[in-house]
């Protein structure tokens, strides 16, 4: 999802005061389930490559499951929101807010189901149509269809 969705300009574009700007790369916050059943929200970077992804993120989530719910405060809008629902095979879903501005993407996945996984989006149609939309969703699609590449490095602008 993170690399699917810097592929897109129009997904790192927010508002700044009274200008749009164009981040040169983007991060993901996404929520890590506590003992307790509640949740701390995570900041995972982009990186080069799934491995360096995942040694980044790992600690991450084994601290955040043993600590408090917690939301996660940031400075910027540098980056989007993730969410699973491995629960769940969802044909639509309404994305909650929070307190970010609207030009946050969204995304959310559910459960595998007849090797089909539903992918939902909130996107600002001020930044993004059904053409921005549709190159994220190709680019994830090739992933998907290519789980190697994820291995592969690819450049990360602003690194």
């Amino acid at each position: 999802m993170l690399r699917a969705t810097n592929s897109v300009p129009q997904l790192k574009q927010r508002v700044l005061g009274d200008k749009v700007i164009e981040y040169p790369n983007i991060e993901v916050m996404t929520p890590v389930m506590t003992a307790n059943e509640g949740f701390r929200q995570i900041w995972c970077e982009n990186t080069a490559d799934f491995l360096s992804f995942t040694k980044a993120v790992t600690p991450q989530i084994e601290i955040a499951k043993t600590t408090e719910a917690a939301p996660l405060r940031v400075q910027n809008e540098n980056f989007f929101c993730a969410s699973c629902l491995p629960w769940v095979h969802f044909s639509a879903i309404t994305h909650a807010e929070f307190s970010f501005g609207s030009a946050v993407p969204t995304l959310t996945w559910g459960k595998l189901k007849d090797g089909k996984i539903p992918v939902a989006c909130k996107f600002n149609h001020a930044f993004v149509d059904g053409l921005h939309a549709s190159r994220f969703f190709m680019q994830l699609e090739a992933l998907f269809t290519d789980p190697d590449s994820l291995w592969k490095e690819h450049p990360v602008e602003g690194r």
